[in-house]
């Protein structure tokens, strides 16, 4: 049988709440919310149930009694999901380790069908950076030599502008996604072209 924790969780995912929404919405603390979910709180206070089944469109009986369905295919793992996307930042001290680490943590994913879609679209973006990059930097020493053909600026540092503003897109994009998942959502890089 499941806890009230696993319940609380559940149910606020299955309404589409992080806890921050459903702590506003009910007038909980967010800190109790966390400490529910953790199964913390040995003797729950009546209201705070009160609260949080009004919010959730539920009894107190439902939310305290009554195990939750767990689907796979509809949970998404965040924690998974944030240790992947993080480990892109490993970029700036090893090349390719945005794509390195990522995959050795993407393996260990559990089968559950929507966070290896979710993670995924992450590695799909690191590996098209990651080509793109490669590609703009080849081509910046051919840039280089035009712009001092046509006497343009030869002291333009092309190389040096091109990784800069290169590492700048991707740190901007793994901090946009790492926002996202802290704040439960999945629409982060949906948009994005995929090759994987």
């Amino acid at each position: 049988m499941t806890t009230l924790g696993e319940r609380l969780t559940t149910l606020r995912k299955q309404k589409g709440f992080s806890q921050e929404q459903l702590a506003e919405e009910s007038g909980v603390s967010l800190r109790s919310i966390q400490r529910l979910e953790k199964n913390s709180i040995k003797t729950p206070r009546g209201h705070t149930l009160g609260e949080l089944a009004k919010v959730l469109n539920i009894t107190v009986e439902e939310l305290t009694k009554l195990p939750v369905l767990h689907t796979n295919a509809t949970s998404v793992d965040f924690e998974a999901l944030k240790k992947i996307n993080l480990s892109a930042y490993l970029m700036l001290l090893i090349p390719f380790g945005n794509l390195f680490f990522p995959f050795m943590l993407f393996r260990r994913i559990k089968p559950e069908l929507q966070t290896k879609k979710i993670a995924l679209r992450i590695l799909n973006f690191q590996l098209i950076w990651t080509i793109l990059f490669s590609l703009a930097l080849l081509a910046s020493p051919l840039i280089q030599m035009l712009i001092s053909q046509f006497q343009l600026s030869s002291r333009f540092p092309v190389t040096l502008s091109t990784f800069v503003v290169g590492y700048l897109i991707n740190i901007a994009t793994t901090t946009s996604v790492a926002l996202s998942i802290k704040n439960e959502k999945e629409t982060f890089l949906k948009k994005f072209p995929s090759i994987l």
